[in-house]
């Protein structure tokens, strides 16, 4: 897998400098209802429509068929959620203009982390993919205490154009970590077809 971290660290870098000089505080994270970038412009293509049913039960075993959530839709957000057992597989599309990845992935990473660790905004380990859209990235990371890691996820985003495009499948965080960057890899090739 080839990986271009370094661009995508250098975009997410000029992000952090927008923190209140002086006062060691990050950006709140935006939450996964609420995209900090969420525009009101519809996607063409809904969210179900990105992934298959089978493509998402290949990494999940028992995940249910893809559902329309339309909790969001009134902000422009579409999103889509596979139940799995307790929890969920669940991929979201909205618009976002310039710069939406960055910034969406930088917030997202915030989520896990203990937000009041001296080096919280570097906690998550980012990762490049070439290939996928107009960009993407991603992150893989189990919970891990000692390294201020508070809640396992594995995040995929892809953009293409103004339309950003959100995947949260935690399942995966439990395995190995360069396993499940491939398998967001895949899964990022089939949300990128039609985005």
């Amino acid at each position: 897998m080839q990986r271009s971290t370094w661009s995508l660290m250098g975009l997410l870098l000029v992000g952090i400098a927008g923190c209140k000089p002086g006062t060691g505080e990050p950006p709140r994270a935006a939450s996964p209802a609420a995209p900090a970038s969420a525009a009101t412009a519809t996607p063409v293509t809904h969210p179900c429509q990105l992934l298959s049913d089978a493509d998402v039960t290949r990494v999940v075993a028992g995940a249910k068929p893809g559902q329309r959530d339309a909790g969001d839709e009134a902000s422009g957000i579409s999103a889509c959620r596979w139940a799995a057992g307790e929890g969920a597989v669940v991929l979201q599309v909205f618009a976002g203009g310039p710069g939406a990845l960055a910034r969406e992935l930088r917030a997202t990473s915030l989520e896990i982390v203990e937000i009041r660790h001296p080096d919280a905004a570097t906690l998550v380990r980012l990762e490049s993919f070439d290939g996928l859209g107009d960009m993407a990235g991603g992150f893989v990371e189990r919970v891990d205490a000692k390294r201020g890691i508070r809640t396992s996820n594995a995040v995929l985003m892809v953009q293409r154009g103004d339309r950003l495009a959100v995947l949260r499948i935690p399942q995966i965080a439990e395995g190995d970590r360069d396993q499940g960057l491939k398998v967001l890899k895949s899964l990022g090739a089939s949300i990128a077809k039609s985005l």
